[in-house]
């Protein structure tokens, strides 16, 4: 725990306060059984960066169940490889992720949540969500996301603007 979080098979960046955790270098991998939380509590400010921004390295984070940010910024850089579902790789042996939410607005209301894929990044997440506060999230020079399933009607939030920019066949999408 960064951050002095309250869940024992979490890993919590930045949650009751400040915390930041830097991933870099290339083979450089971070497997987290259940949750990565990042500033997902009251009074929280986390920082999670994967990448050198505009370097070259590789490092991974997989995570076993899914990431929530709230008060903080995840980002990622630099060929960075970020998988939020399975902590053994990209998909469960029966052909499908386990969990995977990338949930944003996680905790206070308004919460500052940001996220960046940049630099040829990728993160490959089941769902993505909003629990209704304020969030960002760039994807820009080369960065990719993927996501595997939508939610049904009514179990996660909407994008109330969206912007895109195409660029060599991949979107950029803020909002």
């Amino acid at each position: 725990q960064i951050g002095a979080g309250t869940f024992n098979s979490d890993w919590e960046v930045g949650e009751n306060g400040p915390g930041k955790l830097t991933i870099t270098g290339d083979g450089t991998r971070l497997r987290i059984n259940d949750d990565l939380k990042i500033g997902a509590s009251g009074g929280g400010n986390g920082e999670v960066h994967l990448g050198i921004p505009g370097g070259t390295d590789a490092p991974e984070i997989n995570i076993g169940s899914g990431t929530s940010v709230g008060a903080g910024m995840f980002i990622l850089s630099a060929n960075s490889l970020f998988v939020s579902g399975n902590d053994s790789g990209l998909y469960a042996a029966g052909g499908v992720q386990d969990e995977g939410y990338l949930t944003f607005g996680e905790g206070s209301v308004d919460d500052p949540a940001v996220m960046i894929i940049q630099d040829n990044a990728r993160a490959y997440v089941r769902t993505l969500q909003n629990r209704g506060d304020a969030a960002t999230l760039t994807i820009k020079d080369n960065g990719e996301l993927h996501i595997q399933e939508t939610l049904a009607a009514g179990a996660g939030g909407t994008v109330t603007s969206a912007t895109k920019d195409s660029h060599w066949g991949r979107d950029n999408w803020a909002g």
